[in-house]
Formats: C-alpha cells, structure tokens, sequence
C-alpha cells in the first residue's frame, strides 16, 4: 500500500472544496448548519388588567401600585422579545416601567391601553407604529383591534393585535372579521390577543369569524386550550397585595375561558400559560411562546459562514 504523507497542503484542499460544495447548497437553499438559519423569539401576550371594584374609577386598567410591581419583576426576567399588552393605564410609561429599558412600544390611536412592545437589542423592528382600526358603529370604541409591521432576520412579519368587545357578539364579529379582511395573506405573521371568545368551547358570530380567518389565512394557533381567564379571591382585594389560592369565585363567562390566544404564519414553536401577576391582581394568565422564524437568505449566509470559519 502507497502511504502518504498527510501535511497541511493536503488538508486544506478537501476543506476549501467543502466550503465551496455547502456554499453553493447554501445558495440554493438546500444545506444549512443546525439551527443557523432560525431566530428565536420569545413572544409574550398578556392582559394585566382585572375586575377589581378598587380599580372601576380606572376602567378596570393595571391600577394597583404592588400588583405593578410584581408584573415588572415577572415580565423584566422574561426579557420578552415581544410583548401584545391590554388593559394598560392610557400612557404607554406603563409599558416601559413594566418591561425595562430596551422597548420600543406603540398602543392603540384612540386610549392607549392596548399596546405593542419590542426589544431592540433582540434584532425586531417595529415598522410604522400601530395601525388601530376604527370602531364600528354603535359600538363601544374602547375594545380595539391594530395592525404593525415588524423585522425580524430580516424577515416581514405581519402582526395582529386583537382586544374587541367584550360584551356584544355582533360588535366583537364585526371587530373580528375587519381586522382580518385586510390582513395579509402570505408571508410571517403574528396575531396576539385576548379576542374576548374562546374558539375552543363557544359557538358564536365572533368564534365562527375567527374560525373562517384563521382557515382561510392558514394561521396556526400556537397556544393552547388551557383557561387563561381564571380571577382569584385576589380580586375583591383593595390594596393589591392578596394573592391567589388555587380557587376562583367567580362563574362563567367571568371565568373558564381560554380568551388570550397567540397565531402563527411561517413561525414555530408553541405557548404555555403563566402568572405575571406575582401569584394575584390580575384575572387573566399571559401566554409565554417560544418561537423561531426563518432567516433571509442573506441572515442564513452570515450565520452559515460563522459556522465555518
């Protein structure tokens, strides 16, 4: 048998002809390092309001200073990439003090207590602020549905932020069906919410709308069927400190609804639900998600080629 010498010239061909053969699988699409070309996201909905009687002079918003704080504390170890925020005091402050530095966020155009939150230093952009749509007639204009646009790997991604009626199925079907209609059809997207229907045990209007959307704009629901309405004995509490004990006094349709819900287009991965409320204050449970997008092509060659240098 012939032996070779193995020196360094001889390696470096193999290796320049392996960089050159995944490059050019790369460019094409077809070879990618694992997990190069995914950006993960953790994506948070979350209603901080309540329907505590200390808090009706504030709309039922996040008004108890301690329930305030253990939010911040709850939401600043998340580190969310994104929020979708309801029920907020009208001064998008609030947003920032739950969240921390680092947040770029829009709310609603007409009272400010829904809003839109993301982190800069994660890469996602939020793209011309937030578009509300308008109420309908004769419909309480306090419940809101928006539109935005973020970046993310370089990638559009079409956002749905959803609060209608809560009260009035014909007003909340119609809140429903326009902030889909215009909607787009392709390409990443995002819907967070708490959309006041559970599509997993009512059969309304407003469910049979959101039903037909997400058929016909193939959006997934990446959140499960777990109630994420659930008020506490902590609700008849003045002063913000009771928490929770495991039971709820209150019946249906104030409680044993799963009304905060997260969809998908072009994004993986699934939520759970979580307290962000230190255990008590709030009636709703956030979902927390942990997703991953696809990166642009160009976002793919710049991990791709971390990965082989």
């Amino acid at each position: 048998m012939r032996r070779v010498a193995v020196t360094g010239a001889n390696l470096y061909v193999p290796a320049m002809r392996a960089r050159l053969v995944l490059a050019a699988l790369l460019a094409a699409g077809l070879a990618l390092p694992a997990g190069a070309d995914a950006k993960r996201l953790l994506v948070v909905q979350a209603n901080v309001g309540n329907i505590n009687a200390a808090c009706a002079p504030a709309r039922y918003k996040l008004c108890q200073p301690p329930v305030a704080a253990r939010a911040a504390r709850a939401l600043r170890n998340l580190r969310p990439d994104v929020v979708g925020f309801e029920e907020l005091r009208p001064d998008r402050r609030q947003a920032r003090r739950l969240l921390g530095p680092g947040y770029a966020v829009a709310c609603d155009a007409r009272y400010g207590w829904d809003c839109l939150a993301v982190r800069r230093a994660a890469g996602v952009r939020l793209v011309g602020g937030l578009r509300t749509r308008p109420a309908p007639a004769g419909c309480d204009d306090g419940f809101t549905t928006n539109r935005a646009i973020l970046r993310v790997a370089g990638r559009r991604v079409a956002v749905a932020l959803g609060h209608p009626n809560s009260m009035d199925v014909a007003c909340r079907a119609q809140q429903v069906r326009d902030l889909f209609r215009g909607f787009a059809r392709r390409g990443p997207a995002l819907v967070l919410g708490d959309f006041n229907l559970d599509p997993f045990r009512e059969a309304d209007a407003s469910v049979a709308a959101f039903s037909a959307a997400r058929e016909r704009l193939h959006l997934r629901l990446a959140s499960g069927r777990a109630f994420s309405l659930l008020p506490g004995p902590s609700q008849g509490d003045p002063t913000g400190t009771q928490l929770d004990d495991g039971t709820t006094p209150f019946p249906r349709p104030f409680s044993d609804r799963t009304l905060d819900l997260v969809l998908t287009r072009g994004l993986r991965g699934s939520c759970s639900l979580r307290r962000v409320d230190g255990g008590g204050g709030m009636d709703h449970r956030a979902q927390v998600c942990r997703l991953r997008i696809r990166a642009t092509a160009a976002r793919r060659h710049v991990a791709f080629a971390g990965a082989v240098s």
